[in-house]
């Protein structure tokens, strides 16, 4: 299946196998050792706190075993906390 991932300001189309997972996906990106994966993932593959994974629109931070679709559309993003 085909998705696109947005990690940043890069976008980019990946091939995964039917039924992966969002939790296989972020450890596929956390491994393939594109910098812009160091801003998300730590060196073991957890999302820093700090960060959450959006599927379509929603978040699925704490779904890793959510399954995804092809055409499915994932961000990474950092979490923005204002205060006054």
């Amino acid at each position: 299946m085909k998705i696109k991932v947005r990690m940043g300001d890069e976008e980019r189309a990946l091939e995964l196998p039917e039924g992966s997972t969002v939790g296989e996906l972020s450890a596929h990106l956390a491994s393939s050792g594109r910098q812009e994966t160091s801003e998300f993932f730590d060196d073991k593959g957890r999302l820093y706190p700090d960060c959450q994974v959006i599927v379509n629109g929603l978040v699925k931070t704490a779904e890793l075993q959510a399954k995804l679709k092809d055409g499915d559309r994932v961000e990474s993003e950092r979490i923005v906390i204002a205060g006054g």
